[in-house]
């Protein structure tokens, strides 16, 4: 016994994209939210908006962490240079 046709079939439409448009129904995800108020006034990426790096949201977030990071980078930084210096002379 094979397929039988009884035909239903040529009535019901379906595409890929009305199961995309059912899929983003079900999981909407906000265009917009406003952010917390301890998070205004920084980015994610402040570089592509011309701020410096202290405006980057993990600043707001944790401000000791990332005065400690800042500290740690500055004395890293100091002793690459004198390693270099004492390289070249």
């Amino acid at each position: 016994m094979g397929f039988k046709d009884t035909g239903l079939l040529a009535h019901i439409s379906y595409s890929a994209d009305d199961a995309k448009l059912g899929y983003k129904l079900a999981k909407r995800i906000p265009v917009e939210e406003n952010k917390p108020e301890a998070e205004r006034g920084s980015y994610l990426h402040p570089d592509a908006f011309g701020q410096p790096e202290e405006r980057r949201i993990r600043y707001a977030l944790y401000p000791e962490l990332m005065h400690r990071q800042k500290e740690m980078r500055a004395r890293q930084i100091e002793q690459l240079r004198q390693r270099v210096q004492g390289m070249n002379q």
